[in-house]
């Protein structure tokens, strides 16, 4: 019932604000830089009674040129580790509401829950994983801790447009562009091919119009073919749709899925 809990009390009651305290990183994004700020902080909220500190929180993902090697791991554990000092000198201005402790924890939810586990007052651990809901084909993919597993992640969203034309050998265009996918941080990835029947294919975006896509592969297409492409990070996808049909294995729409954004 822990989530009914959050949600019961993110909402505004008799005018009183529920806020947290969000600890930052050089060159990051915004939060707290000086944790001896945070006392002070949570002392000024604690005296209006208008506010409640709820708890402290932090997006690791906003920490500078990380990635899923040792020096990575241990900046965004180290970023970690000042949010639950955070939280240890702000927990006795609390409000009466269980203290609520929470990250990103898209790509390093291992860290993260590892590390803010660590802080040992009565609390609400809280990842804000936005990533787990689809997984993708490169960002997440190349960065979270079970890669290697034979139980990983699989990507649940794909993008599927057609070959409109195939005006050279191996270079094709399609009907979509930087309006139907993110590409943030990389282009889609070409992983499907459908003709008569749905077959496995490779081949490279190079570029994106607003409209069209630039495919380049030494396999098997032509015109009117079905072309499925995976993403790299989902965010910047999910807002370009306000419906995304939900498909079964046989890829039947089976439901659909609003987006709100």
């Amino acid at each position: 019932m822990e989530g009914l809990e959050i949600i019961k009390s993110f909402t505004p009651s008799d005018g009183i604000q529920n806020l947290f305290i969000e600890i930052g990183t050089i060159n990051g994004r915004g939060g707290v830089r000086n944790l001896e700020l945070v006392k002070e902080i949570a002392m000024s909220i604690h005296s209006d009674p208008r506010l409640n500190l709820r708890g402290v929180t932090g997006f690791e993902g906003a920490v500078p040129n990380i990635s899923r090697t040792k020096d990575g791991e241990n900046l965004v554990a180290e970023f970690c580790r000042r949010i639950v000092n955070a939280a240890q000198l702000s927990f006795e201005y609390k409000s009466d509401y269980k203290f609520i402790i929470s990250a990103g924890g898209s790509a390093y939810f291992d860290i993260v829950a590892a590390e803010l586990n660590k802080f040992n007052q009565d609390k609400i651990l809280l990842l804000r994983s936005g990533g787990y809901v689809t997984h993708d084909n490169k960002y997440y993919e190349d960065i979270y801790p079970f890669k290697s597993s034979s139980d990983g992640f699989l990507p649940a969203i794909e993008i599927w447009a057609q070959v409109i034309s195939k005006p050279e050998d191996g270079f094709g265009v399609l009907n979509l562009g930087k309006r139907d996918v993110g590409s943030d941080l990389h282009n889609p990835i070409p992983i499907l091919r459908f003709s008569k029947s749905i077959t496995e294919f490779s081949g490279e975006i190079e570029k994106l119009n607003d409209q069209h896509a630039f495919l380049k592969s030494s396999g098997n297409f032509k015109n009117a073919d079905l072309i499925g492409l995976g993403i790299s990070h989902p965010c910047t996808t999910f807002d370009k749709w306000r419906l995304i049909p939900l498909v079964n294995s046989n890829y039947d729409v089976v439901d659909c899925i609003h987006t709100f954004f």
